[in-house]
């Protein structure tokens, strides 16, 4: 009777039509589907765009300025000049182009001959800017949050994906646990009707049919808030599902988790040879890594804008038809600013340092906390291997237990009071089995996600 009921109940759990859900699937999917993997994915090519942002300082200008004036038929002036300027590194700024001025009352210094000048204007920082400008500086820093942002997807993947198997775990236990309280509950119920029949025919007590009845309402109960605890989770599963094939099994309430309790990484780790990595490599402190040299560049520049800024200025001009470049037709200038007492400079300098030391005090703290993870993660794992041993020999005998107790009732040797009691202590052993597996995959999960990327262990 109990294995029939045991077959029973296991078939009725488990619909035909139901779609099997396995880790690797749901992991992949997640990775792959969700809003939130697909936001960072988003902040990827947003600092891609800031990148091409920063390149477009050292893009060509073309200018074009045209300016008239005439009153009472008389011409007073006509501007026209067109250039093309360019920012070249380190700070050299190249500007080629022609002008042509004209009028009644212009100011001489800006007559041209009647076809315009040509001109070739080149400036060059000697102080400030000689080896490092803003906008260089910029350039070199969106390259570094590009990459960094690389590195926070990974981080931001191994977290979810941990989290996400957290989730399925929770939902196979729970599934688990539903099975399990379905079969007791029908066996209690079955053991109250018998229970009944007994007292009609004179051979139990009223005591033992309200026992019966009180240990079936106990365990109807249980089941009861175990399927409640079973919907929470599967509505959070569906709620991580976005493949638009899969959704509506879960709209329909057709997908179930697989029971075999076989994990990911316990496969794909055997195909890795059991590569022993650093969570040194982990991708949040090499984020860091990058948000130093980040730093590093603030701390070039605030050195380099305290120098005097001094730069040098030489205009080559010529008429267009003759293109004839000389130092007798040329305009040569210098222009200087020097701070008297740089205190805004220093002051820069300062912040830059005070931030390179913040940064890397996240790093030797980052460090610490990777280390004691791995070093906890691993003598977790260690200890819960050794209890699911202890819980399934815990569990067996227990079966066994009540099965011989259950022999020794349908004998007459034993009392249903001592029914309930084994049954009691063979539901909690299996419990107590269910909840160890359950931790032991995770623990696997947060152990491996510190030192492998999501796409080698589920592609």
């Amino acid at each position: 009777m109990l294995a029939f009921l045991l077959c029973a109940s296991l078939l009725h759990a488990q619909n035909p039509d139901s779609l099997l859900l396995s880790e690797g699937a749901f992991l992949r999917q997640v990775l792959l589907y969700h809003p939130a993997m697909r936001t960072q994915q988003l902040n990827v090519a947003g600092a891609e765009a800031e990148v091409q942002i920063a390149r477009a300082a050292f893009d060509p200008i073309w200018k074009s300025d045209y300016a008239s004036k005439e009153f009472e038929g008389k011409p007073y002036y006509d501007y026209q000049q067109t250039s093309v300027e360019w920012q070249l590194p380190p700070g050299v700024n190249l500007k080629i182009g022609g002008e042509r001025n004209r009028g009644d009352f212009i100011n001489p210094e800006l007559n041209t001959p009647a076809d315009g000048l040509a001109f070739a204007e080149l400036r060059v920082p000697i102080g400030d800017g000689l080896f490092r400008t803003p906008d260089q500086t910029r350039l070199q820093q969106t390259r570094l949050l590009s990459q960094r942002s690389l590195r926070d997807l990974e981080a931001f993947q191994r977290d979810f994906i941990v989290f996400a198997s957290e989730v399925y775990w929770n939902w196979t236990a729970s599934n688990e646990t539903v099975i399990l309280l379905d079969r007791i509950s029908d066996l209690s119920y079955v053991r109250y009707e018998q229970t009944v029949r007994r007292y009609e025919e004179g051979l139990a007590t009223a005591m033992d049919t309200l026992e019966a009845y009180n240990t079936y309402v106990k365990r109807e109960t249980q089941r009861l808030n175990a399927v409640n605890n079973y919907q929470e989770w599967y509505q959070l599963v569906g709620t991580m599902v976005w493949e638009d094939q899969l959704f509506p099994s879960f709209r329909s309430g057709t997908v179930i988790p697989d029971s075999t309790w076989q994990s990911v990484p316990d496969s794909r780790l055997m195909q890795l040879n059991n590569e022993n990595r650093s969570p040194l490599l982990h991708p949040a402190l090499e984020a860091l890594d990058l948000d130093l040299d980040v730093a590093e560049l603030d701390l070039r520049l605030a050195r380099e804008q305290i120098k005097p800024d001094i730069d040098l200025s030489a205009k080559a001009i010529t008429i267009p038809q003759t293109v004839n470049i000389s130092t007798n037709s040329a305009v040569l200038g210098i222009s200087a600013k020097i701070p008297i007492l740089s205190r805004k400079e220093r002051a820069k300098i300062d912040k830059a340092k005070i931030k390179q030391a913040q940064v890397g005090l996240k790093i030797s703290l980052k460090e610490r906390e990777l280390l004691q993870k791995f070093d906890q993660f691993e003598q977790q794992l260690a200890v819960t291997t050794e209890m699911l041993d202890i819980a399934q020999q815990a569990a067996d005998n227990s079966s066994r237990l009540l099965y011989l107790e259950n022999r020794r009732l349908l004998f007459g040797e034993s009392t249903l009071f001592l029914v309930n009691r084994r049954e009691s202590s063979y539901l909690d052993a299996e419990l107590k089995l269910i909840d160890v597996r359950r931790k032991l995959r995770i623990l696997k999960w947060k152990l491996y996600m510190l030192t492998f990327s999501p796409d080698e262990l589920l592609f």
